[in-house]
């Protein structure tokens, strides 16, 4: 039992080691891309943003025109 112990811990890690290795080195690639991926797309957006000057203001004249449009409606019903 010792013996055969003995065999199973020395001869895996070998293989083992490196499939953990080339895995390792993928799932850090992965990442790697998924965080490019998610910059590019920042500044992709910020781009856009600095492209489109009006979208603040874009971004809060919706929300007036939707408040008065409730108040206008609810007038109108009463």
């Amino acid at each position: 039992l010792s013996n055969n112990s003995t065999k199973e811990s020395s001869e895996p890690p070998t293989l083992p080691l490196e499939t953990w290795a080339i895995l390792h080195k993928q799932i850090l690639f992965h990442f790697y891309q998924q965080q490019q991926q998610q910059q590019q797309q920042h500044q992709q957006q910020q781009q856009q943003e600095q492209i489109i000057c009006d979208t603040p203001l874009d971004l809060t004249v919706p929300k007036k025109t939707s408040i008065e449009d409730e108040s206008n409606s609810s007038s109108m019903i009463s």
